[in-house]
């Protein structure tokens, strides 16, 4: 049949354009946001990761508080490293970001199982770290989040 003979068909590449036009920016934003909080959350299991891991070793080796902050600060700087979009200082000294706090701190000689050469170690970290989004999505302040992530650990040290 002639496209002449029929007036009322239309050529089907000015409606696909259209379409297009209506869906593109929902597909657009649904792959942004798949992007954003993919990067979040995987950033989140880094940020637990490190924070367990330096607890562990700060319980097992820190003398004193300010021993298991700067031991801890360190082992989460050197973890975070491979987080995408974190950016650390040249030194552990520099790494000012995530914010790491001993929440609490002992060491017990007296505690059930340990002795006064195997003194219990316990320590509680909690790490925060801001996480910029790539797109500025309006529903988050300034685009960021601020992740955030809280470790317990007991080990007998010096075995």
């Amino acid at each position: 049949m002639n496209r002449a003979a029929n007036p009322f068909r239309s050529a089907p590449r000015g409606q696909a354009l259209v379409e297009l036009a209506i869906v593109m920016p929902m597909l657009l934003a649904f792959a942004g946001i798949i992007v954003d909080f993919g990067r979040a959350y995987a950033a989140q299991i880094a940020l637990e990761s490190a924070t367990r891991t330096a607890a562990e070793y700060a319980a097992g080796n820190a003398t004193d508080e300010d021993s298991a902050l700067t031991e801890a600060r360190s082992h989460i700087c050197g973890e975070l490293e491979s987080v995408i979009g974190y950016e650390q200082g040249d030194t552990p000294e520099a790494c000012d970001q995530p914010e790491v706090e001993v929440l609490s701190y002992s060491r017990s000689s007296t505690a059930p199982g340990a002795t006064a050469f195997y003194p219990l170690g316990s320590v509680t970290l909690q790490a925060r770290l801001p996480f910029r989004m790539l797109m500025p999505w309006p529903w988050l302040d300034r685009g960021s989040w601020q992740l955030s992530a809280t470790e317990s650990f007991q080990v007998l040290q010096g075995r």
